[in-house]
């Protein structure tokens, strides 16, 4: 019942998007994550102050690239499926992010952690929605679980010596069981910012709200 009911006020917060018909039945299985829900599905992943080496990935141009980005002060990954209504949401303040501090020497990579879309799929899904910054499929889930993502949208910061430094939401918006807040507290902005000038956010592993990444052992 608890389940249902939080399904529910979450569908009803997420407005029709042009996504394609699979949406439908993601937004039936959006809950929340947080810190505190035991019960939540956990994928492993190395804890925040964690040094990890992430394998190469493949963008979707056909380049390697190794994570995180040489010269970076900062690597941003952010986990991301074709048919998730709440990431698409968040297309916005993924490209005010990007305008922000990619002069500032941080890189942003966009995790697709669906299991079966194609290639002609996700490059559709970034036209429609006109996302930038570079992008990587990881259907295995190699950096998925590394990092311990959980839902879409997550991040994950790492420094330049491939150090977890921040996990977790973007902002706020849909902490409280899917129902906007008035006030958003920008998580990863402040993180970045912090991070930038030297010094510790207040918050470093936040959890995150939105649709659970697909799994081929549920």
């Amino acid at each position: 019942m608890l389940l249902a009911y939080l399904t529910s006020c979450l569908v009803a917060s997420v407005p029709a998007l042009p996504v394609d018909g699979r949406a439908l039945l993601r937004e039936s299985l959006i809950y929340a994550v947080s810190q505190d829900e035991s019960s939540a599905p956990v994928l492993a992943g190395a804890a925040i102050g964690s040094q990890v080496e992430l394998p190469r990935v493949t963008l979707l141009d056909g380049k390697q690239l190794t994570l995180p980005e040489s010269g970076s002060r900062l690597q941003v990954v952010i986990f991301v499926t074709v048919d998730c209504p709440i990431s698409n949401r968040y297309t916005s303040e993924y490209k005010r992010l990007i305008s922000t501090f990619d002069r500032q020497k941080v890189s942003f990579a966009f995790a697709y952690v669906d299991l079966s879309a194609s290639r002609e799929e996700i490059l559709k899904h970034r036209r429609e929605f006109s996302i930038p910054g570079r992008a990587f499929v990881d259907s295995q889930h190699a950096v998925t679980r590394l990092l311990g993502a959980t839902v879409t949208p997550e991040a994950v910061v790492l420094d330049a010596k491939g150090t977890i430094r921040y996990r977790g939401r973007v902002n706020d918006r849909y902490l409280d069981h899917g129902k906007p807040r008035a006030e958003v507290r920008d998580d990863l902005r402040l993180a970045l910012e912090a991070f930038l000038n030297n010094k510790e956010p207040d918050l470093t592993d936040t959890g995150a709200v939105g649709c659970p990444i697909p799994r081929e052992d549920q």
